[in-house]
């Protein structure tokens, strides 16, 4: 009797961990801690933004090189009229970044762009940016908006 309430009391530690390594992972929530979310929707709270993510990333990722006001001999080769100045040049080009930064990984050429980086450009592009086309979600999620 002692030695089966013994093994039972043992066996309830790894269960009970199991079951707390689970449960992060059955939640549909967008982010756990500082990790990459782990479902690509379109319900975080506030939603990600052009003022709050978009400007951000685009500016320290992709402008050095798509501006307007880069030189010529300043754009690392990004063709003239490729520019990033502001939400409607993104909108114009929304594909192609999707396309590189995010399906490729080609931009920026020079790397530096961190996996979560890329993961929320991602959900940006799909969550603001292509609505604001007149496009629905296009993994599917969202699309009762």
């Amino acid at each position: 009797m002692f030695a089966s309430r013994f093994i039972k009391s043992q066996l309830r530690l790894p269960v009970c961990a199991l079951a707390l390594c689970c449960i992060p992972a059955a939640c549909d929530d967008h982010i756990v801690g500082s990790g990459a979310p782990i479902v690509n929707n379109c319900l975080r709270d506030p939603p990600l933004t052009w003022d709050n993510y978009g400007a951000y990333i685009i500016g320290r990722q992709c402008r050095p090189c798509h501006s307007e006001y880069s030189r010529e001999g300043q754009r690392a080769d990004a063709p003239l009229g490729v520019d990033f100045d502001d939400f409607d040049d993104v909108l114009g080009w929304a594909d192609r970044i999707q396309a590189r930064s995010v399906d490729d990984e080609t931009m920026p050429p020079a790397g530096g762009m961190l996996a979560e980086e890329r993961v929320l450009l991602g959900e940006w592009l799909r969550c603001d940016v292509y609505p604001a086309l007149g496009q629905r979600d296009l993994q599917g999620v969202g699309a009762e908006q």
